[in-house]
C-alpha cells in the first residue's frame, strides 16, 4: 500500500496509539518515514502503519513482505529511548504490531511489550466517557471507565 493509510485504519490505529502516550500525526508527504509517533512515553514509538492482505503469515515472513517499510524505519535515528514499530491491520480489523530493531523484527503486543510475554500489562479497551471530550479515556477490560454519572451531572458538588 502506498501512500497515507486508509481513514479507518488510522482512526482505529490513532485510538491504540493513544493508549499508550500523546500522538503526534506526521505530513502526508513522499519522504514520510513514519505515520506518527507515540510521545510522552519511553521509548517514544515511531509507527508505519499497513494494510496486510495476509494477517496470519509467520511471523519470519514480515521483513520479506514488508521490506520497503522496514528500510524507512530504519532510516530513523534511535537508541534505547526510541522504538520503530510496523503495524498490520486485516481488512476485518485483526491487528499485528512489530518492533523494528537494527537487524532485527520481533513481535510485540499494542502496549509494546514482547508478545506473548506473561509479565506484560493487560490488554485494555477504549470506552468513551459520556458527556466527555472526544477522546477516548482507556480502561482496563471489562472495568468501567469515567466517573460515576451523579458526579458528571454535577461538575461543582
Amino acid at each position: 500500500m502506498k501512500g497515507r493509510p486508509p481513514a479507518r485504519t488510522l482512526r482505529d490505529s490513532l485510538a491504540i496509539a493513544g493508549t499508550r502516550g500523546i500522538v503526534q500525526r506526521f505530513m502526508n508527504t513522499a519522504e514520510r518515514l513514519a505515520d506518527f509517533a507515540i510521545v510522552g512515553t519511553v521509548p517514544i514509538a515511531y509507527v508505519r502503519i499497513r494494510y496486510a492482505p495476509e494477517i496470519l503469515i509467520p511471523a519470519a515472513e514480515i521483513p520479506r513482505k514488508y521490506r520497503k517499510d522496514i528500510e524507512r524505519l530504519r532510516f530513523i535515528c534511535r537508541d534505547a529511548s526510541a522504538s520503530l514499530e510496523l503495524w498490520l491491520r486485516s481488512r476485518h480489523g485483526t491487528w499485528r504490531f512489530f518492533r523494528i530493531g537494527r537487524d532485527t523484527v520481533v513481535e510485540i503486543d499494542r502496549l509494546g511489550n514482547p508478545a506473548g510475554d506473561p509479565s506484560a500489562p493487560q490488554p485494555f479497551k477504549i470506552s468513551p466517557v459520556a458527556g466527555g471530550p472526544a477522546t477516548p479515556s482507556v480502561t482496563p477490560a471489562g472495568t468501567p471507565s469515567g466517573p460515576p454519572a451523579e458526579s458528571m451531572s454535577n461538575p461543582g458538588t
